[in-house]
């Protein structure tokens, strides 16, 4: 991890209001890493955004750490399926365009 890509889950916890525990807990459901250096403990900044949609489905819809996991294998897969259609879209597109030739 690039000191550049990392925030403080200390930092973190502290802007949004929130309990280390919540960060943990995402941790133990596997649904982030959190990275200890030199004792103290860091999450990615590609995953903020995640985390941050995880702590107001918590916080805010009340959704216990089982429903984010089902909520976010759900967006996973909504996410894969989206890209998938792109492809064939895509595709579909170049087969037409070829057969107006």
């Amino acid at each position: 991890m690039n000191a550049g890509n990392i925030i403080s889950c200390q930092e973190f916890c502290s802007f949004h209001k929130i309990e280390s525990s919540f960060l943990i807990n995402l941790q133990e459901y596997g649904l982030i890493e959190i990275q200890s250096v030199e004792g103290e403990d860091y999450i990615d900044n590609d995953i903020l955004d995640d985390v941050e949609r995880m702590l107001r489905l918590h916080y805010e819809l009340e959704i216990n750490m089982p429903g984010i996991e089902a909520i976010g294998h759900m967006l996973k897969r909504v996410d894969e399926l989206q890209n998938k259609m792109q492809i064939l879209e895509n595709r579909l597109r170049e087969y037409e365009d070829f057969s107006e030739l």
